[in-house]
């Protein structure tokens, strides 16, 4: 836990993901429980993108506590990772990514995973994006490791001049399955500041759900 807790620091105090940027870009939010729970929700995240030529190089990191009223930990799961793309064309490119995961409540709380892979931009229009990642690598945990299979798609939406809804699904296939999918809408309150509503499902491998707010700056 300390590890993630430094790694999310380190992170953050660099600080959207590699699918969208086309310039150097940061963001940092924090919010807290909406609805469908009891007791309280923390969810923070920061994501920093530079932009160089051909390469781009993105930083990130999230971390989501939750407790019940009588103080019992009901979640407590977060990551941090780092990827590099190289743009083929207008449409393609190559990508190295590393993450460290975090989950209280897995058999093994703490795993690593390292994957290149490829990617492709499926539309780039003014109101609508999307991209799909497709990777292959290995996944390190505290009493093994084994090959690991991912597969990412992104897309946002923009239907209002300051307001979107994106979706980004990640799912990773080795002896257990890994899901997670985040669906946001997110309001522009001004140049700099934003107010979203997001709702993440995570399947690792009990399925946890949480929806809330989160007040973001972007940098």
């Amino acid at each position: 836990m300390k590890t993630l807790i430094y790694t999310l620091l380190a992170l953050l105090a660099l600080t959207t993901p590699a699918h969208a940027q086309e310039k150097d870009e940061g963001k940092i939010s924090l919010g807290g429980i909406l609805i469908n729970t009891d007791g309280f929700t923390i969810d923070g995240a920061g994501e920093k993108v530079f932009q160089k030529e051909r390469f781009q190089y993105i930083i990130n990191g999230s971390y989501t506590h939750q407790e019940s009223p009588d103080g019992t930990v009901k979640m407590s799961r977060g990551f941090g990772g780092a990827k590099a793309n190289y743009a083929l064309d207008k449409k393609q490119y190559v990508f190295m990514e590393t993450r460290y995961d975090y989950n209280k409540f897995r058999g093994d709380p703490e795993q690593f995973v390292a994957a290149p892979g490829y990617g492709y931009k499926i539309a780039r229009t003014k109101n609508f994006r999307a991209s799909n990642e497709i990777s292959a690598g290995v996944i390190f945990r505290r009493s093994d490791w084994e090959p690991v299979i991912r597969n990412s798609l992104w897309l946002k939406y923009t239907f209002a001049p300051n307001t979107s809804v994106s979706n980004k699904l990640l799912v990773e296939r080795s002896s257990e399955t890994f899901i997670r999918n985040i669906l946001e809408i997110e309001y522009n309150i001004s140049e700099n500041v934003t107010f979203g509503l997001k709702n993440q499902v995570v399947h690792d491998p009990r399925v946890e759900s949480v929806t809330s707010f989160n007040l973001g700056f972007k940098l």
